[in-house]
């Protein structure tokens, strides 16, 4: 009776090992930390640091990155080419810029063999690529065009990814042009041309599944949106005209596979969008935040998580806030440095298993591990 009472007790402490285990495995990370409608547990990213201001990018590319170092434009309006080697928390001009002061180089992007992109314009679109981390530079594709720029305020336009294929996002004209190249930007092609009405790129994203870019009205002022175009893989389409009532939407997002646009018209807050300009969430945030210009940056992590950069009216004050519930709720995470005017041209993406941020006419760098 004695064995059969302590083979029992061992059987029940391997069971009760084994359901702990499994506890360990599903819950990664603090509590609360998960995206719990997800299989299993994944951890999100939730400690805020800002590694850099004033001293930092105006504007940081989507980009593979299997290292420290990033490429980023320190002014869109000289299209300066800006590096940093030790994850963002010091930057440096490249030894050699890609496009001369003032001519309107638009976006840096660091491709998956080791090299760099520079998207802009001389006096016609050009494409240019370093292998040798700025050192010099070579033009890979040349088109003559009146403007290959995307304007408006610094936003995402140039997106390289681990399988080598890259996209440039841009204007010409009054219309969207999405140029592609397949071998990490040694060779363009361009590609899909709308059928007008896109005054300036306002702000896009796209991470190789899905994408969504917006162009501010036909007139160029306020932000309002004229129309929206949308990606299935690499595949860009056209979509209908808004009719402008949602109000600033400078705020393009790929959120659970799909793209969205955040707006806001200033009087029932922020609202998030579908590209057809159909309603899908209202969006709440305590304090001061539900008067945000729909200018700061937001990216979707994993299935049913966004975060938001938000700011208070004054501009004084820089948030980050993140959603665990597809949207119902939003709760703080934390405070980011800079900021000036609001986070005005702010880009994020994800690398190093970290979330990265770029915003602030008083610019500021700063990243969520």
């Amino acid at each position: 009776m004695k064995k059969l009472i302590e083979v029992g007790i061992i059987g029940l402490l391997l069971l009760i090992g084994v359901q702990k285990s499994d506890a360990v495995f599903k819950i990664v990370g603090t509590q609360g930390a998960c995206d719990t409608t997800a299989s299993g547990c994944s951890p999100i990213p939730l400690n805020i640091t800002t590694l850099c201001i004033v001293t930092c990018p105006l504007r940081s590319s989507f980009s593979y990155t299997s290292s420290s170092r990033f490429w980023a434009s320190k002014d869109g309006s000289v299209g300066a080419c800006f590096t940093s080697i030790n994850g963002g928390v010091t930057w440096a001009n490249c030894t050699t810029q890609a496009f001369t002061a003032g001519s309107g180089g638009e976006s840096y992007a660091g491709a998956s063999d080791g090299s760099v992109i520079a998207v802009g314009t001389d006096t016609d679109c050009i494409i240019r690529r370093s292998t040798d981390n700025g050192t010099s530079w070579t033009t890979v594709f040349t088109e003559v065009a009146s403007a290959c720029h995307a304007g408006g305020q610094p936003g995402q336009y140039l997106y390289c990814l681990s399988s080598g294929l890259c996209e440039y996002v841009t204007n010409q004209a009054g219309t969207a042009k999405i140029y592609r190249s397949s071998n990490n930007g040694q060779s363009w092609t361009a590609g899909t041309t709308g059928t007008g009405g896109n005054c300036t790129i306002a702000g896009a994203q796209w991470d190789g599944s899905a994408g969504v870019m917006q162009s501010e009205n036909p007139t160029c002022g306020g932000g309002n949106v004229a129309k929206t175009w949308v990606a299935v893989g690499d595949i860009w389409t056209d979509s209908v005209t808004w009719d402008g009532t949602q109000g600033h939407c400078w705020t393009p997002v790929v959120y659970n596979n799909v793209g969205r646009v955040i707006c806001n018209n200033g009087t029932t807050g922020l609202r998030v969008y579908e590209a057809s300009a159909a309603l899908v969430a209202a969006i709440t945030l305590p304090n001061s935040l539900d008067a945000l210009d729909a200018q700061g940056p937001a990216v979707g992590f994993a299935t049913n998580i966004m975060y938001i950069v938000g700011f208070n009216s004054t501009g004084t004050s820089i948030s980050v806030w993140v959603s665990r519930d597809n949207l119902v709720t939003f709760v703080k995470i934390g405070d980011l440095g800079g900021g000036g005017a609001g986070p005005r041209g702010g880009n994020m993406f994800k690398a190093n298993g970290c979330i990265y941020i770029t915003t602030g006419l008083t610019p500021m760098f700063g990243k969520i591990c």
